[in-house]
Order: structure tokens, then C-alpha cells, then sequence
């Protein structure tokens, strides 16, 4: 028998389903198409039905929650039979809104359920088989009456729970009652599973029902957390429904006990007050790597340090301060300015009456020297005096930034770097700062800054979908700055995003539902004193679930290598334009072109929830050679600012019109490549007689 392992956390959802009807919902269209394409199971009916165009078709739809028709059918747009598609979105639409079963006669009804309150208004507001029923005065969720011989049987008792030899993972096993009458056609398994953390299992503590596979075998594998303790009830699903979810099993955790959390991570200085005299120190930190259990708190030690040894012994005071576990900064009140401070944190997570405390992570930090000028703001940056006996150091090297990803809810980079040259011994700080320069949203004023002693760094808090610009300065033991180096990267869109650890992102929009590309771009170049400038138009998008509040257009000189790439294949060079334009502005000039240059433009709708498909074209630049006299001045080119609502449009006379293109070809054809050579030839003659 194969097992199906869990590739995450049990008590993690797993599928895109979140709510309790809303796994048998799924589990129910996926048995309809495996019950009506006659799928054999083989080595399981997953594997089956995606060697199979027709059954990859239907059951496109039913992995996504339903909300309404007009979105499931959306789905549709990347499934190779529609009709099948189509069907399940339909069956979704009919098994969402009147479930099976009939609901009771009011005279039969009693309890909570004779309420005289409108509870619900449609099945799909009520939990697992139950049904929206008429009461003789309001609306209730009830059992419904239902015909049992059409519906699979419940799991015998309880599952069995086994831990593996690995201590970290359990088999749960099921079984079914031997002689109940077989309904017919395919039957799946929908296991759920709910926890808590602590050292006694606690029912009422534990979290709500989450989805953990949709299987057709009786037994499951999954991976648990030390440290917690488990629930899981399994229910048997058909095309018809379910009768619901089996007994749970009782509490049971791995028999492991937990280990202490990792240090914390990325502990840095954030900013500086005066107040009356003293230093407000903001300090912060991310958490821990792996913890088999919550952090409960965290503890900062502080202690102040000379500068330079001395010959007795030295009493140190460390102060500390408790920080609640969801929390990761804290203030340091009452700091000594320009003094050496030794900061450390660690992390404490409860286990019954035992505290598991991780190993401290630490800084060194300088408190910034509060000298005159008096009329200094009460906020302060630290920027101290250099000495003016040192050299400053040189520019950071070799900055890489690695592939944004996700971790503990974070979007993130690692930043890595070289020591200036020559300054290896010296300098021994990094001030860096990120912003962001373009974004699909178009945010603004979120720079943040961090300084760190390490050669890289996890900037953090990053938005989806955006360029971002990152700059290091090297701090020397002198005080002395080098000049700041930089690099720019982009952030992937949400569904695009490699992610770190079992938590995914809670993505606004699902891939299927982004804007389809810009339509019908076309462009055409424009001469003006041997400038050249391309001028693009389009159209709005054929599809857009959302409406669309704006362009994005980015175009860059095309190489023929690439190193490194960013957005949809696009070439990372040395500089990259990037722009946001209002809904109502379908074109974009580009100016200051070079003569004979291939270029990448790629325009993309903006949506409140993501970026669009991009529309790409590849075009080359007309060849020009410079016959303009050496006394006459050449104008400007024409330029387009991403604000304006009109472009500045030259005279007549000092504009040509030299080539044009659309989208899916190129600026100049093979076929016509000579006669617009000869037009252009004379073109310009022409424009120089008439000067």
C-alpha cells in the first residue's frame, strides 16, 4: 500500500481550502470527475487523472475555494477541454448552494435549532453536511435527512496513531466497517488535524480544523512539531457527499522532548533619541531559525564597556529587560552618549514547569556623542565625526543579492559583500540602507536602514513586486565613512515567491486571476537631431478580474548574454527604467534612444492586488549617422514624463517619422529592410537641403 507523506506541519493547511465543507466540497469534485472519466486508481487516481487531458480539465476547478461561477470558470483559461472544466464549475455552483439531503419538517425540529433567528441564508454557511433549514420562524443549521445508501460510510471508531523511527513523523491508519453496503464509484479520504502547545493537552486550547490531504489510501503520513499535541478525525468522501467526519483520536504528541529554541536572528540598531542628556536606544532582532516550541519572551541584556584595557579588574552592571515572544524590538532608555554598550538577546520558550532558553546572540554598538550645535533635532542620525588622521576607507566590492524569499512572514534577501580593498583590518561596520525605486502599487516612503558587523545581511520587509535600490557604506574603527556602494534587484510577485519553512504567504490573487497582457502594442520611432524616440500605445487588457489603475512600462538595452535576470526574462543592466502610469494613459515615449540599439520593452497592467502578464517587444533602433554640422546645436529629444498628460510634441519640421512595428514583430522586416534604408537616406538629405 502506498503512503501518502505530508510534506508539511500537521496543523498547517496544506491545500487551498481553509474550512471544513470546504475539503469535502473539493474532495466531492474530484470523485465526480475520477467516478465519470472512469480513471483507474493505478498507483493512485492523482497520478492517473493527470496522464489524462480530460480529467487534468476537470478537476482544474476544484482545488481553488468556490465563491462564485463567474471566477471558477476564469480558471478555465489554462485547461485544454473547457467543457469538462466548465462542468465541475457548475456541479461546485449546484453542490455549494443546496447540499445534499432534505432538511426536517419545523414540527420536528427542537433545541437551538427551533430558534426564532435568522442564523443562516444559503448550505454553504453551515459547517460540514448541515443544511439551512426553515425552522416555522427563522433560519437554522441543521442535520438534513439524508438517503445513506447513496453516501460512503464513516471510519470505524478512531484512526490509529504509530510514530515512525524517525521521531518526527506518525502513519495515522483507518478502517472501514465490513459490512456496510457499498454506495458505488470513487471514494476519497479528506484527514483533518488540530493542536496545541504546551506540556498538557488541552481541548479547549486547540485550534480550529485544518485540511491536511485529500487521499484515496487509508493511512497517512505526516510530520509533526515537538512540543505539541495532536488531533485528527478522517472522513470518507464521494461525488454524493460525506456523512461527515469520524471520532477524533485522543491527544497524543512524538514522544521526543523539546529542545531549546536556535539563537535569534539579525540583532542591529535601529534609531537614536536624546532625551535630556541620555540615549534612547531602539534594538531589534528577528526570531529564532527552529523552535520546537512558542517562544514565550525574550531577554535583553545590556552592560556598558571600556574602550580600552585597563590594569585592575572592572565591575560591569547588565541590565536586562523581558520583551514578550510576538514582540522583536525593544528601547534602551537612559544610554550614556558615546559610550560602548554589549548587547545581547535570547530567546525563552515555557515546557511545563521548565524554561528552554537558546544560546545569546550579541552586537557591539557606539552611542552617538551629543555635542553642539544646540538647534540639533530631537531625532538623530548616526553620523559621527571622522578623524581626520585615517584614511577613508574605499567602496564596499562584490555586492550580490541572493533570490528574495518568505520566511516567518517576512519577505526577505540576503544582501553579501566584500571589505573595501586594502581596509580588511579597519573596517569592521556596514551601514546599510534599502528603498524601494518602482513597485506595482507604487509605494513610497518605506526606506528602512541597519548597520551590521557581519559581510551579509537579511533585509527585510520588502513588498512584493518591486525594484528595489540597496546601499552599503563601510564604517572604519576610526569613524571614518567610505562612499556608498549600491545594487539594484527585484522582489517577485506573491505567486512567484520561493518560500523558507512551511507558512506561505497569504497571496491576494491566485495566479489564473492576474491581468492578461496590454493588447494590440504597437509603436513607431521618431527622428529629431539624431535623437531618436519610440512612441508605444495599447490597449487594456482582454482579461482583468479587478480593475486595472494603471501601467507599468520598463524597457533596457538588450545584450546578447545574460548573467542575471529579473522579472519575466529581462536583462539586468546597468540601468533599468521603470514606470508607473495612470489608468488613463495607454502610451509611453521613450527618448534618447542610441542609433542601431536593440532594446526589451515590457508593459504590464497594475491591479490593487498584483501585477499583470507582461506584453514584450524586442526592437532595434534605426542606424543613424551623425551629418549634423559641428556649429548648430542639436535640440532635445522628445520626452515623455510618467505624469504628463499630453507628450511635448516637436514642429513638424524638425520630426520624421522613420519606422514603425506591433506587437509580435519587430521594428524592421526583413522584406523592407532596403526601401526604408533608402527612405531614411533620403529623408535626411532632404531635412539637411532644406535647413
Amino acid at each position: 500500500m502506498t503512503r501518502l507523506k505530508g510534506v508539511a506541519l500537521l496543523g498547517v493547511l496544506l491545500g487551498s481550502i481553509g474550512t471544513t465543507y470546504g475539503s469535502i466540497l473539493e474532495a466531492q469534485c474530484r470523485a465526480r470527475c475520477y467516478t465519470s472519466l472512469h480513471i483507474s486508481r493505478g498507483e493512485s487516481y492523482r497520478i492517473s487523472c493527470s496522464n489524462s487531458t480530460n480529467c487534468s480539465s476537470c478537476v482544474l476547478p476544484c482545488a481553488t475555494q468556490y465563491k462564485t461561477l463567474a471566477l471558477c470558470k476564469a480558471k478555465c483559461v489554462s485547461a485544454t477541454e473547457l467543457s469538462w472544466c466548465h462542468g465541475s464549475c457548475e456541479f461546485l455552483k449546484l453542490t455549494y448552494s443546496q447540499k445534499r439531503g432534505n432538511c426536517p419538517l419545523p414540527e420536528d425540529i427542537s433545541g437551538f435549532g427551533k430558534a426564532c433567528a435568522e442564523t443562516c441564508s444559503n448550505d454553504s454557511q453551515c459547517n460540514g453536511i448541515q443544511k439551512c433549514c426553515y425552522n416555522g420562524c427563522g433560519h437554522t443549521c441543521l442535520e438534513p435527512i439524508i438517503n445513506r445508501g447513496e453516501l460512503p460510510p464513516k471510519p470505524r471508531n478512531s484512526p490509529t496513531v504509530t510514530e515512525n523511527d524517525d521521531g518526527q513523523s506518525v502513519t495515522i491508519r483507518w478502517e472501514l466497517r465490513r459490512h456496510d453496503p457499498d454506495p458505488g464509484g470513487v471514494v476519497l479520504y479528506v484527514v483533518q488535524g488540530r493542536n496545541n502547545t504546551g506540556y498538557h493537552p488541552s481541548t479547549s486550547r486547540m485550534g480550529d480544523w485544518k485540511d491536511l490531504a485529500i487521499t484515496d489510501e487509508m493511512e497517512y503520513l505526516a510530520e509533526l512539531n515537538v512540543g505539541k499535541y495532536y488531533r485528527i478525525q478522517v472522513a470518507t468522501v464521494n461525488e454524493n457527499g460525506s456523512l461527515g467526519f469520524c471520532k477524533p483520536t485522543l491527544p497524543f504528541r512524538l514522544s521526543r522532548t523539546p529542545g531549546v529554541p536556535s539563537p535569534p536572528l539579525n540583532l542591529r540598531e535601529g534609531q537614536s533619541t536624546d532625551f535630556n542628556g541620555f540615549i534612547n536606544l531602539r534594538v531589534m532582532w528577528d526570531p529564532p531559525k527552529n523552535s520546537d516550541l512558542q517562544v514565550t519572551r525574550y531577554r535583553v541584556f545590556y552592560s556598558e564597556r571600556v574602550s580600552r584595557a585597563l590594569p585592575d579588574h572592572v565591575w560591569i552592571e547588565e541590565k536586562s529587560h523581558n520583551v514578550q515572544g510576538d514582540q522583536h524590538e525593544v528601547t534602551l532608555e537612559g544610554l550614556h552618549p558615546n559610550t560602548r554598550y554589549y548587547i545581547q538577546v535570547l530567546a525563552i520558550a515555557q515546557w511545563g514547569d521548565a524554561r528552554k532558553r537558546s544560546e545569546r546572540t550579541s552586537i557591539y554598538i557606539r552611542t552617538i556623542d551629543l555635542t553642539p550645535p544646540r538647534d540639533s533635532p530631537p531625532i538623530l542620525t548616526r553620523v559621527e565625526q571622522p578623524s581626520l588622521s585615517e584614511e577613508a576607507p574605499g567602496v564596499v566590492r562584490e555586492i550580490v543579492p541572493d533570490d528574495p524569499y518568505w520566511e516567518d512572514r517576512k519577505l526577505k534577501c540576503r544582501i553579501s559583500w566584500l571589505k573595501p580593498k586594502g581596509f580588511e583590518r579597519t573596517v569592521n561596520r556596514f551601514i546599510i540602507h534599502w528603498q524601494p525605486m518602482g513597485c506595482a502599487n507604487d509605494h513610497i516612503n518605506s526606506s528602512l536602514t541597519a548597520t551590521t558587523h557581519n559581510l551579509n545581511f537579511n533585509i527585510y520587509d520588502l513588498m512584493f513586486d518591486c525594484q528595489y535600490r540597496v546601499s552599503i557604506v563601510a564604517v572604519s574603527d576610526s569613524i571614518q565613512t567610505s562612499p556608498e556602494a549600491t545594487v539594484r534587484f527585484y522582489t517577485p510577485p506573491c505567486n512567484e515567491l520561493r518560500v523558507k519553512g512551511r507558512e506561505k504567504p497569504d497571496c491576494p490573487t491566485p495566479l489564473p486571476d492576474i491581468p492578461s497582457p496590454p493588447e494590440n502594442v504597437t509603436y513607431f520611432f521618431m527622428l529629431l537631431h539624431n535623437s531618436i524616440t519610440a512612441r508605444f500605445t495599447w490597449d487594456p487588457p482582454h482579461f482583468s478580474l479587478y480593475p486595472v489603475i494603471g501601467y507599468r512600462i520598463m524597457w533596457a538595452e538588450h545584450r546578447t548574454f545574460e548573467d542575471r535576470l529579473f522579472g519575466e526574462g529581462f536583462p539586468l543592466l546597468a540601468k533599468v527604467e521603470n514606470l508607473i502610469l495612470p489608468a488613463t494613459r495607454r502610451w509611453h515615449a521613450i527618448g534618447d534612444m542610441k542609433s542601431g540599439t536593440r532594446y526589451r520593452v515590457q508593459i504590464q497592467a497594475l491591479t490593487n492586488t498584483s501585477g499583470g502578464a507582461m506584453a514584450t517587444e524586442d526592437i532595434k533602433t534605426p542606424r543613424i549617422q551623425d551629418n549634423t554640422p559641428r556649429s548648430t546645436p542639436a535640440p532635445s529629444s522628445v520626452s515623455v514624463s510618467p505624469t504628463e498628460d499630453a507628450a511635448s510634441t516637436p514642429k513638424p519640421t524638425d520630426q520624421m517619422e522613420v519606422g514603425a512595428g506591433h506587437s509580435g514583430t519587430t521594428s524592421w522586416h526583413a522584406a523592407s529592410r532596403t526601401s526604408q534604408g533608402l527612405m531614411l537616406v533620403a529623408c535626411c538629405l532632404l531635412y539637411l537641403t532644406l535647413r
